[in-house]
């Protein structure tokens, strides 16, 4: 074991509770994990924030050591806590490069931990988490305000960008909520000169146009607070002047189909990620014109094809492209090609006819069974397919015939939901099989006749399968039996959603399955850990009878894979 510990461990995890002091575990980290790179500690208390500030001193000695992660818990998180336990950091980590901070309350008014921090010349990336409410924002003013040196209260050693953090750091991360009235002035951004990649709050549109002066900037994420009007961002000038972006996440509040976004999106001709929370068809033929996209996330709005086409030839007519070509192309729903992107995450009706050389898909939201259908025919070359949140509710018809005229009371009743058709399902599953390259696929299946159907009928090549079941009754032992016709399968993993309190099959049900799948797969069964306790006694249970089980059975929590 201290052979191990010696020539592999790259990553450490450490625990600063009452019954764990930081002394007895940092003094002998340097002797046993000399490799280590990433230290994580996690505080609970005041009291042990203050013991860890002494103990620092022995992280130094890991030659490695570039990156720290530090959680405080509430009782910890104050700037009084913090500010003591960064300076350390500050004075004695002199190789560290990569700071992380989860914090579970504000620093109030302090600027004391930012103006440290400000001074941390060696540090080339800064991520700050504060687990806020809306009743508890965080004060972006002062976080910017310490870190470039332009509060007039800074630190002395602060004041200068040269020799301080304003002239390393790379890439800053900002979360937290942010107050509706807050008025921050994000003209200090300009002093962080080789700033490339940033990710903060926007609450308001003052100094937000200085973004554009960081002029190495190539990753860029801006959550807009949802007073803001979308309109009045898109006019401030905030993303005219980033050209040279190669990654944009603008998860909150925008609609691509503004004709001044898009104005600007079609400048950023090196951009290889985009993240929306609302996509539009009338973005695609400016989507298409930008040929080093690879990545797409978003979700899309249902929008009439008219209308698209009226929107798609007003949006081109903006960027300087031809009207008539992008309004018809959307109206015949086909001609827009978006040829190099080739990750796709999303929800809504995804136009995939405009995405042929997709390899990679995810869900963020059920489809309906059509859609399954569109992306089979249109995007042969798809190798990954993530659709474990499955296909999407529809109302009950039933349910909407039995009521006598749809109002209870004074409030209109909400129908029924309820699966789609089984014959709709079962054709979505069976479309997979055109997808001749698919390698590794998630599915979300809820009857036995689905897994038997995916088994027999689906794509036969899978060499990485993942079900993940919503209703416990789904694994029923014939479906998950007939698995074992997938001869080129390499990897079957079968997960419970940690809400699940039962597995409905019987111990001899699971040894059938196990059986069944003996000389196949490797499988991971991820289950919660109080269904693991009575499956491992099965599976003991099965070896001690000799019984056949795959020759690669492992266990686990319930997590996603992509």
């Amino acid at each position: 074991m201290r052979q191990l510990c010696h020539s592999q461990a790259a990553a450490l995890k450490i625990a600063a509770r009452e019954c764990f002091l930081p002394s007895a575990t940092l003094a002998r980290v340097t002797e046993h994990f000399p490799a280590c790179s990433s230290v994580l500690i996690t505080i609970d208390s005041k009291e042990l924030a203050a013991k860890l500030q002494p103990e620092l001193v022995h992280l130094s000695r890991l030659s490695s050591l570039s990156s720290l992660e530090l959680e405080f818990s509430t009782g910890s998180s104050t700037s009084h806590c913090v500010t003591p336990l960064l300076s350390r950091v500050q004075q004695q980590l002199t190789r560290l490069r990569r700071l992380s901070l989860s914090l579970a309350d504000t620093w109030g008014g302090s600027n004391k931990p930012w103006q440290v921090l400000s001074c941390a010349s060696q540090l080339q990336c800064l991520a700050v988490s504060f687990e806020t409410s809306l009743v508890n924002p965080f004060s972006l003013k002062h976080c910017l305000a310490g870190l470039t040196g332009a509060d007039s209260s800074s630190l002395t050693n602060s004041s200068s960008s040269s020799g301080s953090l304003a002239s390393s750091l790379t890439s800053l991360s900002i979360s937290g909520s942010l107050s509706a009235r807050a008025t921050t002035d994000y003209q200090g951004l300009s002093r962080l000169t080789a700033l490339q990649q940033l990710s903060l709050p926007v609450a308001s549109l003052r100094g937000t146009g200085s973004i554009g002066l960081c002029t190495a900037l190539r990753c860029l994420e801006l959550r807009v607070h949802r007073t803001l009007e979308n309109q009045e961002f898109y006019s401030s000038g905030v993303l005219g002047q980033l050209t040279l972006l190669t990654e944009l996440r603008l998860p909150e509040g925008f609609n691509s189909g503004r004709p001044a976004f898009l104005t600007a999106l079609q400048q950023m001709r090196q951009l290889a990620v985009l993240q929306l929370k609302a996509l539009v068809r009338a973005a695609l033929p400016v989507l298409a014109s930008l040929t080093r996209l690879t990545e797409l996330h978003g979700t899309w709005a249902g929008e009439p094809v008219a209308q698209a086409a009226a929107a798609a030839a007003a949006a081109a007519a903006a960027v300087g492209a031809d009207a008539a070509d992008a309004g018809s192309a959307i109206a015949a729903g086909s001609g827009v090609a978006c040829s190099s992107v080739r990750l796709l995450n999303g929800a809504g009706p995804i136009p995939f006819e405009a995405f042929p050389n997709l390899e990679t898909v995810k869900q963020l939201a059920p489809w309906p069974p059509a859609l399954f259908c569109s992306l089979c025919q249109h995007c042969p070359m798809l190798r990954r397919l993530d659709a474990s949140e499955g296909f999407a509710e529809v109302p009950d018809s039933n349910s909407e015939e039995d009521s006598d005229d749809g109002v209870v009371g004074h409030y209109e009743s909400m129908p029924t939901m309820v699966p789609p058709p089984l014959p709709e399902r079962l054709a979505a599953i069976r479309a997979l099989a055109k997808l001749q390259s698919l390698e590794q696929l998630s599915m979300n299946l809820d009857v036995c006749i689905e897994l038997s159907v995916l088994a027999r009928q689906g794509p036969q090549q899978l060499k990485g399968l993942r079900l993940v079941f919503d209703d416990s009754r789904s694994t029923a032992a014939a479906g998950l039996m007939s698995l074992a016709v997938l001869k080129q399968l390499q990897l079957l993993v079968l997960e419970l959603p940690r809400y699940a309190t039962e597995l409905l099959l019987t111990p001899y049900e699971l040894q059938s399955v196990l059986g069944a799948l003996s000389g196949g797969p490797a499988v991971r069964l991820l289950l919660p850990e109080a269904t693991q306790r009575w499956v491992l006694k099965a599976v003991e249970e099965a070896r001690q009878l000799g019984m056949d089980l795959p020759r690669d059975l492992s266990f686990g929590e319930p997590q996603r894979l992509w």
